[in-house]
């Protein structure tokens, strides 16, 4: 189906222009955060960890196994592909999935991923937008359930949290160092390369905290380890996708 393929190309090129914006470049379900113990980079009077004083490849090292090493994060911010600019709020958890939205060209797209599903809600005048006309009042505020081969189930990329992790910190590309400096109140060093900076706490923990992209956009990463509990549409709020054509 037209529509299911081209909002799976923006969930892919959300999650491709995360990586090209910093250092990674050569009702139904609901979901809530609670705290759970996990590491934030903002925490109250962290102690300084050395990061300033290592190489650039040692700083991404350790962000890398920093990040890695949680179980989860929200990611939020605003990427430009072209003309278009696609706006994300994103919770990703290493077991349960992720959930969260994406917003382009005005039109926002709620989306629950499990490990075994994916799904998609949106309001009517999008789906009119994306399926053609009487599709609004054919889905109402039901969820599409990806299935394999109707190009929706690209969208559980976006809750790959160690996929995603990969994206942005395993980066092939020549690095420098930034001097250190502040960011949401949170003192960080930048690795930089041609494309945008990757900010990593210099504090506490080794997070990383932001992605600075220019004028391909910028990505916040708060709320490291928070718990992310996500439960899928129950049953009568899901509908079957082939009801929209091909």
């Amino acid at each position: 189906m037209r529509g299911a393929r081209a909002l799976a190309g923006t969930a892919i090129a959300a999650a491709a222009l995360i990586t090209i914006a910093g250092c990674g470049s050569s009702s139904g379900g609901t979901a809530t955060t609670t705290p759970s113990g996990g590491t934030s980079a903002s925490a109250s009077q962290p102690q300084g960890n050395g990061l300033a004083d290592k190489s650039p490849d040692e700083i991404l090292e350790a962000a890398a196994a920093a990040a890695k090493a949680q179980s989860s994060v929200h990611v939020a911010g605003s990427i430009t592909q072209g003309s278009e600019t696609i706006s994300m709020d994103l919770r990703l958890d290493k077991s349960a999935g992720g959930t969260g939205t994406l917003t382009v060209e005005g039109a926002t797209f709620e989306i629950i991923a499990t490990p075994d599903a994916a799904y998609v809600r949106a309001d009517a005048a999008t789906w009119e937008k994306q399926f053609g006309a009487g599709a609004g009042e054919l889905l109402g505020d039901k969820w599409i359930k990806a299935t394999k081969g109707d190009g929706l189930e690209e969208l559980a990329s976006l809750a790959d949290y160690s996929g995603f992790m990969s994206q942005i910190l395993d980066n092939p590309a020549s690095l420098s160092k930034t001097a250190t400096t502040t960011v949401d109140g949170v003192e960080v060093v930048g690795l930089k390369d041609k494309s945008g900076t990757l900010y990593v706490a210099t504090q506490g923990e080794p997070l990383p905290v932001a992605l600075d992209g220019g004028k391909n956009g910028s990505v916040a990463f708060t709320d490291w380890g928070a718990k992310v509990v996500i439960e899928e549409p129950a049953a009568k709020d899901v509908i079957d996708p082939s009801k929209l054509g091909q």
